[in-house]
């Protein structure tokens, strides 16, 4: 069993580490990144159908938070859902941050509001500026206090580093 975690980690590690240099490249098209979403999505399917979800105690801090951001990236939203569900019955055991994004991801699915402000759209205007709006929120108040208690920066810190993130992968355009 330990021998099967040490390849389930090593893998997930692996699959982590291609998503996120296919999401920086900027000559990834989205197409790419859907099959590669597709990929991942069926490999993280069977691992939580065997073990349920990776929580830190199982599978480790580093593994744990990676299989977050990979949920994240899914575009199977019954399976976010699914692994919402886990997580939560996991809260003690788990990244929070994650539970946050994966959160955001499945109500802003199934057309709610988001809690944590973790999903952002960048765009450039025609004049050339750069916009990045804050999806909808349940609570704009205590935006900042209900990130805090999942471990989240501040809402403007976090569209600051997104915003860096998006220049960097993103040129401005001509």
């Amino acid at each position: 069993m330990q021998n099967k975690v040490e390849q389930i980690k090593s893998k997930i590690t692996q699959i982590f580490l291609k998503d996120q240099t296919i999401r920086k490249n900027p000559q990834t098209t989205l197409e790419e990144i859907r099959a590669y979403e597709d990929e991942l999505t069926k490999y993280l399917k069977c691992v939580v159908l065997e073990f349920g979800w990776l929580t830190i105690s199982k599978f480790g801090k580093e593994v744990s938070y990676q299989a977050g951001i990979l949920v994240s990236h899914t575009q199977d939203k019954e399976f976010a859902k699914e692994c919402l569900k886990l997580m939560e019955e996991s809260l003690h055991d788990i990244d929070t941050t994650n539970f946050a994004l994966i959160y955001d991801k499945v109500m802003l699915s199934i057309g709610k509001p988001q809690r944590y402000g973790t999903k952002l759209k960048s765009y450039y205007k025609e004049s050339g500026e750069l916009v990045t709006e804050v999806m909808p929120l349940e609570d704009t108040h205590h935006i900042d206090r209900l990130r805090a208690e999942v471990g989240l920066a501040p809402l403007d810190e976090y569209i600051k580093n997104s915003e860096k993130l998006f220049l960097q992968i993103n040129s401005q355009p001509k």
